[in-house]
């Protein structure tokens, strides 16, 4: 798995200006491929280089693509000469899931092995269980472990019982 993982970290970072190419028909910053995602989480989260990462590494990883998606999104309001919008104060929300809570609930769900760890394989499905269900987040938040807003993760896409 090891060699997958280098193997993976030498293209992208080849590729490294793909991660923020211009979508000539858009203007606006390319999405990174899920491959990207996971080796730049397991390059910058993985503190212990085992390719796995544990609930504190990926909370961690939650907090600092949140944290680089704020950054990008300012950056290209400044690009734009765009004002920041205004945002009113949040109430605090006990009920709202923390990053560690999510992290946790990741790994309960794709923890193939029971290790209490995401290796990269385990992780990809989990990105690729969230952008086809559009949870952990969305307007409903992350439910419960392998519940998105719309119901199971791993739930047909056409509705019917699995």
């Amino acid at each position: 798995m090891k060699m997958k993982l280098l193997a993976a970290a030498i293209s992208t970072s080849i590729a490294t200006t793909g991660l923020f190419a211009q979508d000539e028909e858009t203007d606006r910053p390319e999405r990174p491929s899920p491959e990207e995602i996971v080796v730049e989480v397991y390059t910058l989260y993985d503190a212990n280089e085992d390719n796995a990462l544990d609930a504190t590494e990926l909370g961690n990883a939650l907090v600092g693509m949140h944290e680089a998606r704020k950054a990008r999104r300012e950056a290209r309001r400044e690009e734009l000469g765009l004002e920041p919008p205004e945002i009113p104060e949040r109430e605090e929300n006990p009920d709202r899931p923390t990053p560690a809570d999510i992290a946790a609930r990741l790994i309960e769900r794709f923890d193939g092995d029971g290790d209490e760890l995401l290796d990269t394989e385990e992780f990809m499905e989990a990105l690729g269980a969230i952008h086809r269900r559009g949870g952990p987040g969305g307007k409903k938040g992350f439910r419960g472990p392998g519940r998105g807003p719309r119901g199971p993760i791993d739930a047909p896409e056409d509705g019917s019982e699995a």
